[in-house]
């Protein structure tokens, strides 16, 4: 996204994890990054199998402990990462402050459709 710099490619982290266990991700200082910051779990397919997940360093990622099921929200998720930085299972448990909305991305969409005569209502 030109506005976000979403050039990541869908780039990530990928690990293994065991349900019912409690996990901390230590995040440096992210600055306009935490518009980047999507967390998925699991397989949508399965039943909701739970973890505890906790985010510690930078001020605006951080959160307490959320317990996440494997069946957590994915809409706006693509396989080449999010489509706006408001998605994931941590969104769901801190929503922090992003410089890029859900709202920006659809007004964005809606402009870049109209320019080409496509009109959504």
């Amino acid at each position: 996204d030109k506005v976000t710099q979403y050039m990541t490619g869908g780039m990530g982290y990928t690990f293994l994890v065991k349900e019912g266990q409690s996990y901390t991700i230590q995040v440096g200082s992210a600055t306009y990054l935490t518009d980047l910051f999507t967390l998925e779990y699991s397989e949508a397919k399965l039943s909701s199998l739970p973890i505890t997940v906790t985010v510690t360093g930078d001020s605006l990622l951080s959160g307490p402990q959320c317990t996440i099921g494997s069946d957590h929200a994915r809409g706006w998720i693509t396989p080449y990462g999010p489509m706006h930085p408001q998605t994931g299972a941590w969104w769901n448990c801190v929503k922090w402050k992003t410089t890029y909305t859900k709202e920006d991305y659809e007004a964005d969409q809606r402009a870049h459709f109209g320019r080409r005569g496509i009109h959504m209502d």
